[in-house]
């Protein structure tokens, strides 16, 4: 029976961490390392994975200054000992069959990552084995989302490779790295993760300023599919960017930012909107239209969705 390592950052999530280590440690697939990062806690958080650590031979704790979630993750990484590795926010849960649908799902099919859906209501309920650009394709602009706790990864693919520290949407980057290295994905339905999405201290509608490091990131990524020919995978990324350039544009409206910052995400904005070819407008009406009217007159299409207009 191969080992899984799940790594999981704990900061201040007092409230939280006991149901979320509970549920990996009820898992049905018994073979399976739990690695706690105190990140830094100033609540009750350290205290209890303290306790879970001393009752449980397979929960083991690291404790480490304040650093952010990306350093938390490294750290798990550099001591996972598992020929599998997975994430597991600390202020979420997984039912009892997660991890053994995903690692089946792996070895049945020889593939490199076993994915869970982000979008749940789909037809298909079979196992689906997709190649590199399709998986790429469905990470970035698709029903398998960016993030990492809704996937399984074989241990080799992720060898040397680390999330970037003191960014803002990390997982670009740690996609790029991981997917040049995959062949094969296997997309795994009826995988239950159950996502806090809202809490006390969630940070996701904050704006910062090294969002716009963000760029790069995803410009490196066109450059690698570019040049790999990956016309689709291509096309996600441009949306991709668009999207989170939008976004950015509504954090930054929300909270009052400098118009200079606004005038520098329009810029890149405007960057993915001009690589918008015909494919993808055909493909895209609604969201193209969108687009549009946010070029045309930003600070009011910005206000009319957050107003609802």
């Amino acid at each position: 029976m191969k080992l899984i390592s799940v790594i999981v950052p704990v900061y201040n999530v007092e409230a939280y961490v006991s149901k979320c280590i509970q549920s990996l440690i009820d898992q049905t697939y018994k073979n399976i390392e739990i690695i706690l990062i105190n990140d830094g806690s100033t609540d009750e958080s350290k205290n209890i994975c303290s306790n879970f650590a001393e009752h449980f031979s397979n929960v083991n704790l690291f404790n480490t200054v304040n650093q952010g979630q990306s350093a938390a993750r490294n750290i798990g990484l550099k001591h996972a000992k598992g020929e599998y590795i997975g994430f597991v926010d600390s202020d979420d849960y997984i039912e009892h069959g997660f991890y053994e649908s995903l690692i089946n799902a792996i070895e049945s099919t020889d593939s490199s990552v076993a994915s869970g859906l982000i979008v749940t209501d789909q037809i298909n309920q079979n196992l689906t084995v997709i190649n590199r650009e399709e998986a790429i394709t469905r990470i970035m602009g698709g029903d398998l989302g960016t993030v990492v706790w809704n996937k399984l990864f074989r241990a080799d693919i992720l060898k040397d490779v680390y999330f970037p520290i003191g960014q803002v949407h990390e997982e670009i980057e740690f996609n790029r790295n991981y997917l040049t290295r995959v062949a094969k994905l296997v997309v795994v339905p009826n995988v239950k993760y159950h996502y806090t999405s809202r809490r006390d201290g969630n940070t996701n509608s904050r704006f910062e300023l090294s969002r716009l490091n963000v760029f790069d990131q995803i410009n490196k990524f066109i450059s690698d599919v570019s040049m790999e020919g990956q016309a689709n995978a291509k096309r996600a990324l441009i949306i991709f960017g668009a999207i989170q350039f939008l976004d950015m544009y509504k954090s930054a409206y929300r909270n009052s930012a400098d118009k200079t910052i606004k005038l520098k995400i329009r810029r890149c904005f405007m960057y993915y909107f001009k690589h918008f070819d015909v494919l993808i407008i055909r493909k895209n009406p609604v969201f193209t239209l969108r687009c549009c009217r946010f070029l045309i007159a930003p600070d009011t299409y910005i206000r009319r969705q957050i107003n609802g207009e």
